[in-house]
This record gives C-alpha cells, sequence and structure tokens, in this order.
C-alpha cells in the first residue's frame, strides 16, 4: 500500500481563503478524478473539508477536517489529514498545507 500525498497552498490556508484542488491522476485509483475544497468556518473556528468524485458528481466527505480520521470512498480510496511529524493538535490556518498534510491511500477494491 503506497501513500500519496495532494499538496495544498500553504499561502491561501494562512489566509483562510477558500481553497479548491482537482485531483487528475492518482496511484491510489487510476483514471478517477477527486475535487477536494477547504472552507474556512470561523464560527466553527474549523476548516470544512468536502471531496467530490468528479465523474460521478457524488460528494462523499463534507465534515471538519480532523487529523487521522479517514475520509473513505468505501471500498476504493481513502483520505486522511495527518501531520508526520506528529506534533499538531488539530488543522489550523497556519499549519494546513505545511504541517498538516492530505494523504491519499487506495483501498481494498482497487486493484
Amino acid at each position: 500500500m503506497t501513500l500519496e500525498t495532494i499538496p495544498i497552498p500553504t499561502e491561501a490556508a494562512e489566509r483562510m481563503e477558500p481553497i479548491r484542488l482537482e485531483t487528475t491522476e492518482l496511484d491510489a485509483w487510476p483514471g478517477h478524478r477527486f475535487e477536494v475544497r477547504f472552507d474556512w468556518n470561523g464560527h466553527l473556528d474549523r476548516w470544512i473539508l468536502r471531496i467530490a468524485h468528479r465523474e460521478t458528481g457524488r460528494e462523499f466527505v463534507r465534515a471538519p477536517a480532523c487529523l487521522m480520521r479517514e475520509y473513505s470512498l468505501d471500498p476504493y480510496v481513502t483520505f486522511v489529514l495527518f501531520d508526520p511529524a506528529n506534533e499538531a493538535e488539530r488543522v489550523t490556518p497556519s499549519n494546513l498545507g505545511s504541517e498538516v498534510v492530505l494523504g491519499v491511500l487506495p483501498g481494498p477494491g482497487v486493484s
């Protein structure tokens, strides 16, 4: 199982601007595209993560961005926010994209 990461623009995160990323080729699920969005919610003081499968238009994640929580489109692919140095306590504007990265893993249904 190979972990790959999707780069997140740190400048936009620090300014709490909406972030929209589109993957075109993931080794975790070749031939499929995903839209990943981060929107800052000032009332919750949290990032809201949204992930959609572009081929079907299905949004399968809409939740607060949390460290080490698995966001899955079972059984195909899993996204996870993590801090490789294991120092962050939560996902913040100052650490998203720098200390905290977005990883992608293939699910058991991908061959």
